[in-house]
């Protein structure tokens, strides 16, 4: 996984993440499973001292998801299955 910025202000309650990547696990043809060029959220700032946040707005921009099955399991399983097993759930 990688991410290439982000920025987050909780005064005008905005967070930007930049050039997001998720790669594949071994055992798999394609390099990612996910990549996205943008995420922007913006919260009611107001909101966040309170038990309900909410959330305005969400945006997405170039976002590629790329679905796979090697051996009896998807990529995305098999991404699950490495994140329980390394914090031993």
């Amino acid at each position: 996984m990688s991410l290439g910025d982000v920025n987050i202000s909780l005064l005008s309650g905005k967070a930007k993440l930049k050039d997001f990547f998720l790669g594949n696990p071994q055992g798999f043809k394609s390099a990612e499973a996910m990549k996205v060029g943008s995420i922007l959220v913006d919260v009611d700032e107001k909101s966040l001292t309170k038990d309900t946040i909410v959330i305005d707005k969400i945006e997405v921009i170039a976002p590629a998801i790329t679905y796979e099955k090697a051996r009896g399991i998807d990529n995305f399983k098999a991404i699950i299955n490495n994140v329980n097993s390394f914090f031993n759930y």
